[in-house]
């Protein structure tokens, strides 16, 4: 793993463990928070003693200061900064999925979206994350989907900015049923 991916993923998840509340930021810089941090830093620093994991802490404080991620100090502790919160919600959106139940409900979810020529980049970016989330393309426009997915789809949607643009709906009946569920064999819906 290269340098910048390593600090990044360790930023990313002190981050989002900040924002989470699982941790504070007085224990971040805490000369026990090696302790705390264990288990959610265990891939990153597995391979390095305790002295090692409370430099490689230090400096990763330090990054995320001079970054604008982070402000604060120990007595004080460490508050978010804007920066940092767009940097998890975007990062919450890159890893966002639909969840597969145990059984299909027999429903379909339909997205729909006249999205106008002004907004193109941010058509495109939806069609693409919603064809990464295992969407098909139904007809010009409008998306295919055998589970639930509304709150990943509003998620996306809210990212983009384009709720004005975009209708999800779910239905119980669709014409060439069997054909869908054959496009979508790989999910096992039968």
């Amino acid at each position: 793993m290269s340098k910048y991916k390593d600090t990044s993923q360790s930023v990313d998840i002190l981050l989002q463990l900040l924002a989470l509340g699982t941790i504070t930021g007085a224990m971040l810089i805490a000369p026990n928070a090696v302790q705390i941090l264990d288990k959610p830093l265990d891939l990153l620093l597995n391979k390095i003693d305790d002295r090692e994991k409370q430099r490689k802490l230090s400096r990763l404080r330090s990054y995320m200061k001079a970054q604008g991620l982070v402000r604060g100090d120990y007595d004080h502790g460490i508050e978010l900064t804007k920066k940092a919160l767009r940097r998890i919600k975007l990062l919450e959106y890159k890893n966002i999925k639909i969840e597969s139940p145990k059984k299909w409900d027999n429903k379909w979810r339909l997205v729909m979206f006249d999205i106008p020529e002004s907004k193109r980049s941010a058509r495109v970016g939806f069609t693409n994350k919603i064809h990464s989330l295992g969407y098909q393309i139904l007809q010009q426009s409008v998306w295919i989907h055998p589970y639930d997915s509304k709150d990943v789809i509003a998620k996306t949607v809210e990212h983009f900015g384009i709720s004005e643009w975009v209708t999800y709906l779910e239905v119980e009946e669709i014409a060439q049923q069997e054909k869908l569920i054959i496009r979508f064999r790989h999910l096992k819906l039968v």
